[in-house]
């Protein structure tokens, strides 16, 4: 029952339940004050993070999970909100409390793109299960909730697209991969030695960064390029924002 495979369904019926969300958070908050909208989409960050970490702990103890994604034993250090399909759980707090457009501009640029790709190519454990599971819930209802708060950035205009942020938003971006890059070694120290968020070790098969690591060699560095391949898809996202608000 409810059994989730891409685009069938149930999967759309949660593809829409989440764009009308995005919609009915417009409506709801199109009138109200950008304070009383900052601390809604904070609030909205706080809760996905709690409901990110519920989640969690009803997969640490889900065996077919370990069996199907070949784990011999769950391991916290691999399971911190650190991936570019969740990290926007932090970022977008961060970004609105410190009022950073740059911040901001990653939050909606590239969080609501990481969750629908991870969305759109599961794992094999999270796909050809019931919603009714609690790692299956868990894991859409968390990435969609980032879909929507990253989106909502701009509809509650907290944040406009434009292209003079670009290249702030670049820059966010190779910080936090040298960063994640730099946790990943600490945690491969003993704690974690598979530890591979925003995959700076390997390309986690990702079709793109295969391709880069083909030509570039070094962990980390191999993946910058990647951002070359972001600009344009950023740029296209600015000149549609325009053409609807001229």
């Amino acid at each position: 029952m409810f059994i989730v495979k891409r685009f069938n369904k149930t999967f759309n019926g949660m593809l829409l339940i989440a764009i009308l969300s995005i919609f009915g958070i417009y409506f709801a908050f199109r009138h109200a004050s950008i304070p009383v909208k900052r601390n809604f989409l904070v609030g909205l960050s706080l809760f996905n993070i709690i409901y990110y970490f519920i989640y969690k702990m009803f997969l640490s103890k889900d065996q077919e999970f370990l069996k199907i994604s070949g784990y011999e034993t769950f391991n916290w250090w691999s399971e911190l909100p650190l991936q570019l399909c969740n990290i926007n759980m932090i970022l977008v707090p961060i970004g609105i409390l410190l009022d950073s457009n740059f911040i901001l501009g990653f939050s909606f640029f590239v969080g609501p793109l990481g969750a629908m790709l991870a969305i759109c190519m599961p794992e094999p454990a999270f796909t050809g299960h019931s919603l009714l599971k609690p790692r299956i819930a868990g894991f859409y209802g968390n990435h969609f909730m980032v879909v929507i708060a990253g989106i909502s950035l701009s509809t509650l205009g907290l944040f406009v697209p434009e292209t003079k942020y670009i290249p702030g938003v670049v820059k966010v971006g190779i910080a936090l991969v040298f960063v994640i890059h730099i946790i990943n070694t600490i945690l491969r120290k003993g704690l974690c030695e598979y530890a591979n968020y925003f995959f700076t070790y390997s390309p986690g098969g990702v079709g793109i960064l295969e391709k880069l690591k083909k030509i570039f060699k070094i962990p980390c560095l191999y993946m910058w390029p990647f951002f070359l391949v972001l600009i344009p898809y950023m740029i296209g996202v600015c000149k549609i924002y325009e053409l609807f608000h001229k």
